[in-house]
């Protein structure tokens, strides 16, 4: 056996997806977890030989391991865009490089799925009483592609009549009969003001005279 060349002599899959690889040279033996999927798309099988560069790419497939197992444990909290995943793993100390290789292994198995994601966040904000708008600049925020949010809109507006949202809203916030008060304008102003604030608009603000 050549000292400076490894050779797998072991890959043992475990049951969360990933595999443990055990590379020897002869001397010196090594040990990676990597996932499954990225042993098999790489072609590592048991005796394989690993050169000096090979050993570089099982140290960075780990890493990449390491990254969606932490990417999965961030999807568990919430629905997220690919953009702000990865920005989260690079701020858990991931590379740019390894955040996005991860963040693409995860949408390759299924984890992340934009469309859907995007909808049920617009869906949760539309149920909270925030308008359209508002809707639009949050999914923005999350680093959601414009086709996804303007999908999640064009369904919401099949599903929500946002103007009986914002009469229930200004209801609940005991603001409706100001919007509609000759009494006090800079009163009126500040209520519309912050009705526009939360993302409705001022075609919504007037359509709630039908409700007078």
């Amino acid at each position: 056996m050549n000292n400076d060349t490894f050779f797998v002599t072991d890959s043992t899959p475990f049951g969360d997806g990933t595999s443990q690889i055990t590379v020897n040279n002869g001397k010196n033996s090594r040990k990676f977890i990597i996932s499954t999927r990225l042993v098999t798309s790489h072609g590592i099988t048991v005796g394989s030989d690993i050169s000096n560069d090979g050993m570089d790419t099982l140290q960075e497939l780990s890493e990449i391991t390491r990254a969606i197992k932490k990417g999965l444990d961030l999807l568990s909290y919430s629905d997220t865009s690919k953009r702000t995943l990865a920005r989260k793993l690079v701020m858990k100390g991931y590379t740019a490089e390894i955040s996005e290789c991860a963040v693409s292994h995860l949408e390759a198995m299924g984890y992340i799925n934009e469309k859907e994601h995007a909808l049920r966040l617009a869906r949760a904000a539309a149920k909270q009483f925030y308008g359209p708008l508002a809707i639009s600049d949050k999914l923005r925020s999350k680093g959601f592609e414009q086709k996804y949010i303007q999908h999640a809109l064009k369904v919401l507006y099949r599903e929500v009549d946002f103007t009986e949202s914002l009469r229930i809203y200004a209801e609940s916030k005991g603001v409706f009969e100001v919007l509609f008060s000759e009494n006090d304008p800079k009163a009126r102003q500040k209520v519309c003001a912050s009705l526009l604030r939360r993302g409705f608009t001022f075609e919504h603000i007037q359509s709630l005279r039908s409700y007078k």
